[in-house]
């Protein structure tokens, strides 16, 4: 699958992180198939971070589990709350409707994600865990707060587009329809909208929920003028501290 810039900012900000993913613990399935009946049987909860890893080896995505009233939530079936583009997943919120769909916040299973991507072989590892706190009250009401966005799209009262809001310049503009096939993207300009919203990207929306939790150490990236909390550095944090559980592979 043909390489996107973002995919090597992403690639360029592991290497600083110096992150190694064949040291973290993993279940290995043999295949794709087999990886999906094994995530049957990993359990999840509300207000952990879920990483997802390409198989070039580097991050490139975080989504977060919402509250939810199933007691078994696991890694094969439970809707996560992301921040990516159109028409991945199901936009929620009032920039979604039987006409268009403009939504950054989407609602889908991990696996569902992974498979908008038509290549099977584009990720490979596939990792979770919670925020590095001791205080769990903070975890469930990240979990609460995912699920209040998850339900009506908003964030502090706006709805949010899936951009890189800490870009001076690019936050002008929004992802209004991306092909994950060919990492092809539809940019539009924000303004077009004609109403506020919140540029979001998926470390982004994960970093404001901790933060309006009360999970306040969230690292945040630093490369060029971008700033801001990455799925990389939170993954990183989350690895240093201790919380990243044992993951998911396949061949």
């Amino acid at each position: 699958m043909k390489s996107s810039i973002l995919d090597q900012m992403e690639i360029m900000m592991n290497k600083r992180y110096q992150m190694n993913f064949d040291t973290i613990p993993t279940k290995q399935a043999i295949s794709w198939s087999e990886a999906k009946e094994k995530a049957r049987k990993i359990t999840l909860k509300p207000g952990w971070s879920v990483f997802y890893v390409r198989k070039e080896g580097f991050i490139d995505h975080i989504s977060i589990v919402p509250a939810s009233k199933k007691s078994n939530l696991n890694l094969r079936e439970t809707p996560l709350l992301h921040a990516t583009a159109p028409p991945i997943g199901t936009g929620v919120g009032p920039l979604t409707n039987d006409l268009f769909d403009r939504s950054g916040t989407r609602v889908c299973p991990a696996f569902e994600f992974m498979e908008e991507y038509k290549d099977s072989q584009a990720y490979k590892k596939i990792f979770f865990g919670p925020p590095p706190t001791q205080n769990t009250g903070l975890i469930t009401k990240a979990g609460e707060i995912a699920e209040e966005i998850a339900e009506t799209g908003l964030i502090d009262g706006k709805p949010a587009v899936f951009s890189f809001g800490n870009i001076p310049i690019i936050n002008r503009y929004y992802v209004a329809f991306f092909n994950a096939n060919n990492q092809k993207a539809k940019i539009k300009p924000i303004k077009k909208l004609h109403q506020a919203v919140i540029p979001l990207y998926c470390g982004g929306l994960v970093g404001t929920i901790y933060k309006k939790a009360g999970i306040t150490e969230i690292p945040e990236a630093e490369f060029l003028r971008i700033k801001g909390p990455s799925s990389f550095s939170i993954f990183k944090w989350c690895l240093d501290k201790g919380t990243i559980l044992p993951g998911l592979s396949w061949d």
